[in-house]
């Protein structure tokens, strides 16, 4: 008895620590909407717009099934945040690429290209560069997961879609742009390949995958074939659905609340974003995490610990996590196979940057995918000595060297 009263009074005070905490000392979040309203963007390359998806017959969405799939998937972003860096106008020469596209790893943002995004710009010759915060990260709106097909909208597909949608809208829609450099870092590497395959034949496509986590996954568990979409009506082509068991939309919403939003909400949600407003709350979390991707800990700064953090501020900010964890939960897709497929394609080339201390995705990952793609003549591997996860913040200028390097080769 004596333990069952210790054990009721030790949860009634975590309890009553909790809820006082929450009603008077929460963290603080503001909404997207209201930091552009007070002028106080991350960047002053920042940008807010509403963006629709885009997709086309040349993208791999794996992630569609139907036309409720598809309905989803283009449903408009109402604010869509990303960096633009406009080349300086020197002479009147062409520049050598219409754009530059950077994508951003998990936990991060758009923020974390902003040290090397004016450089890549400026020594490769390109027009403009961007770089948009992917569905669950950054500034980007989030939208409401009320059931499983919501979970599209935070899914590589769709962020690549974003990406294609800014880069058509910057160039100024048609034509497509002659020639980009697309840059993928981490899980970013999923979209930015995406990316890659939607831009037609005409376009000159170079893919840099920097410690790309593209991961080996049970090949028997992978559909065969993705579906597609037409390119002027974004409508699926054909497939056969004639398996597919259609039930009545009232009871499908309902068996959807009942097995999937309501569990979602107590088991994951509620729990997880707790823990994750607490974790957030303290600086050090970012700094420990810096600290142990880099590869010389000794060089992160405030500034790198700031660009990773400032996103944390946004309203709704851990449910996008747990919806983006979610989303690729759910994904069957081949991640090597889309990699092979972006190899194979006659307008892509393609090549890996990676660091020797990468302790988050480890370097040999990258070496097994240049093998299975073909070696290194077909995907050449760069490797940084003694840098970590990060190559392109840890040091800008020997990253954009080697890149211009390798670039120049082909």
């Amino acid at each position: 008895r004596l333990r069952f009263i210790v054990l009721q009074s030790l949860l009634g005070t975590l309890v009553s620590n909790i809820l006082v905490e929450d009603l008077l000392f929460a963290p603080s979040r503001i909404g997207t909407e209201k930091l552009a309203s007070k002028y106080n963007l991350p960047s002053p390359l920042s940008q807010l717009e509403t963006v629709v998806p885009l997709f086309s017959k040349h993208s791999s969405v794996w992630d569609i099934k139907d036309e409720e799939d598809l309905a989803t998937a283009f449903e408009p972003f109402e604010l869509v945040h990303y960096l633009r860096y406009d080349a300086p106008q020197k002479d009147a020469s062409p520049p050598r690429f219409d754009v530059i596209h950077a994508s951003h790893g998990f936990g991060a943002s758009s923020l974390s290209w902003l040290p090397a995004l004016p450089t890549l710009v400026d020594r490769l010759g390109a027009r403009v560069g961007l770089a948009h915060d992917a569905p669950g990260f950054g500034f980007t709106s989030r939208p409401p997961v009320n059931c499983k097909r919501d979970l599209i909208r935070y899914t590589p597909a769709t962020s690549a879609g974003l990406g294609v949608s800014i880069v058509q809208t910057v160039t100024g829609g048609a034509p497509a742009p002659s020639s980009v450099v697309l840059f993928g870092h981490s899980m970013g590497a999923l979209s930015c390949v995406r990316m890659g395959l939607t831009f037609p034949e005409s376009t000159k496509v170079k893919i840099v995958l920097v410690s790309p986590a593209v991961l080996f996954k049970n090949e028997s568990t992978i559909a065969k074939k993705p579906p597609t979409i037409t390119d002027d009506q974004h409508t699926l082509a054909s497939n056969d659905n004639s398996a597919i068991v259609t039930l009545p939309k009232r009871l499908r919403l309902l068996l959807e609340q009942l097995f999937f939003t309501i569990p979602k909400q107590i088991l994951l949600e509620i729990p997880l974003s707790y823990l994750l407003k607490r974790l957030v709350g303290n600086g050090k979390l970012w700094r420990s995490g810096l600290r142990a991707a880099w590869g010389n800990s000794s060089l992160v700064t405030e500034n790198d610990v700031k660009r990773f953090s400032w996103p944390s501020i946004g309203k709704g900010w851990e449910k996008g996590l747990v919806n983006f964890a979610l989303a690729m939960a759910s994904c069957k897709d081949s991640e090597v196979e889309l990699l092979k497929r972006a190899v194979s394609h006659p307008n892509v080339s393609l090549f890996i940057v990676h660091g020797t201390k990468d302790n988050v995705v480890p370097i040999s990952n990258s070496r097994r995918l240049v093998k299975v793609c073909g070696g290194e003549d077909v995907v050449p591997l760069i490797e940084m000595p003694g840098l970590g996860h990060d190559p392109f913040e840890e040091n800008v200028e020997l990253f954009v060297s080697l890149v211009k390097e390798e670039i120049e080769k082909t």
